[in-house]
């Protein structure tokens, strides 16, 4: 699974889509900048979640489209490679939807 190139679609559908504006270079967003300044939810990844990972988006966002974001916030790049119960962070979309409209180039 290629999350960077999943994430990249999923952020310029989504900017087009709810922010009116045009993602120029997706992967130029440092998540190593996501501040969490709003807190987080734990959530720890069950073998289902492993086969269906949008279900995590969609559990908390009621959206499928951030699973490759929360996937990327979590430096996780390769879910076959996490072990099943790995802790998660789950950010507020409120914040999530703050930071990707200010760092979209």
């Amino acid at each position: 699974m290629d999350i960077r190139y999943s994430l990249m679609a999923t952020l310029e559908e989504a900017n087009e889509n709810t922010y009116g504006i045009q993602v120029m270079n997706s992967t130029s967003i440092n998540w190593n900048n996501f501040a969490w300044d709003e807190g987080y939810i734990r959530h720890y990844i069950s073998k289902f979640e492993l086969l269906k990972p949008y279900l995590i988006s969609y559990i908390y966002f009621g959206d499928i489209g951030y699973e490759y974001i929360i996937l990327e916030l979590n430096q996780i790049d390769d879910l076959d490679q996490i072990p099943i119960g790995t802790e998660i962070w789950i950010p507020k979309l409120t914040e999530l939807e703050t930071f990707i409209r200010n760092n979209t180039k």
